[in-house]
């Protein structure tokens, strides 16, 4: 998928760019500012853009795979992508742990992050409750209470990759995804009223990718559990092996998804 953070305003959008400018940008100034209210949140949604791409460049490209483990063995390798990795030394070991190789430096961060990858590619649906408290963290599901106070950097990463997949969310302050919320609102507060629990009542935000007049992708939105894997990989890792020996829900997606295709370069 393509983000271009300095693109200039003559230059026309992808699908992945709107989607990101008009929801999750506008969601992080009202919920997380980054900073002033003139703050740049272009390279950070960029940044968050190219963890995906990466993310499933891991999953899906042996000569990605077999590449990065080549670098992370200090070994040689002409592939530029795998390369660029190592510029961002949380983005490579997210790659790490996906990999479960050994390594060192940052883990905490890295395997909460892998965590959350696997919770919420298993669960799409989690990703509404995500959201859902993170605006209204008192009535939070407990499942993604602890998601809710820390490294929101990875909530937009978490956000585009299930545009990618899913469609993404119409995200607040947007009026349709308030709408939905005020009903959500008034639903919760009767359930609390009687004393009753409220861990059973979901939060659905409408799909973005729904709300676009743009046909959609043969597939997307059906059951297909590969859209959703994330890969985990044995410890006896062998960069060479077709990687659907080891986790037969990936490989190449026959089901397409939304936005630009990164190619290989």
């Amino acid at each position: 998928m393509v983000f271009r953070a300095r693109r200039h305003n003559s230059m026309p959008r992808t699908l992945c760019e709107h989607f990101i400018e008009e929801q999750v940008v506008t969601f992080f100034r009202t919920y997380f500012p980054m900073g002033g209210p003139n703050f740049a949140y272009g390279p950070v949604m960029e940044r968050a853009t190219r963890f995906v791409m990466y993310i499933d460049l891991l999953r899906d490209d042996v000569d990605f795979r077999a590449a990065f483990f080549a670098m992370f063995q200090k070994q040689p390798t002409t592939d530029s992508l795998a390369a660029a990795v190592f510029l961002d030394r949380e983005l490579a070991n997210l790659l790490k742990v996906l990999l479960e190789a050994h390594w060192s430096g940052n883990g905490q961060v890295a395997a909460s992050r892998a965590y959350k990858l696997g919770f919420y590619a298993r669960d799409p649906g989690m990703v509404d409750q995500l959201i859902w408290g993170l605006t209204h963290q008192d009535d939070a599901h407990p499942e993604v209470h602890g998601d809710l106070y820390n490294d929101h950097f990875f909530v937009a990463v978490l956000l585009i990759r299930h545009f990618k997949y899913h469609g993404g969310l119409v995200l607040p302050p947007l009026q349709a995804a308030r709408i939905k919320q005020a009903v959500h609102e008034t639903l919760v507060a009767s359930e609390k009223a009687l004393n009753h629990s409220t861990e059973t009542l979901f939060m659905h935000y409408p799909n973005w990718r729904d709300s676009q007049d743009l046909m959609r992708p043969p597939g997307l939105g059906s059951p297909a559990r590969a859209l959703a894997t994330v890969p985990t990989l044995t410890s006896n890792f062998s960069a060479g092996r077709p990687l659907n020996d080891r986790l037969p829900l990936a490989g190449p997606n026959p089901f397409g998804a939304i936005g630009d295709c990164c190619p290989r370069r």
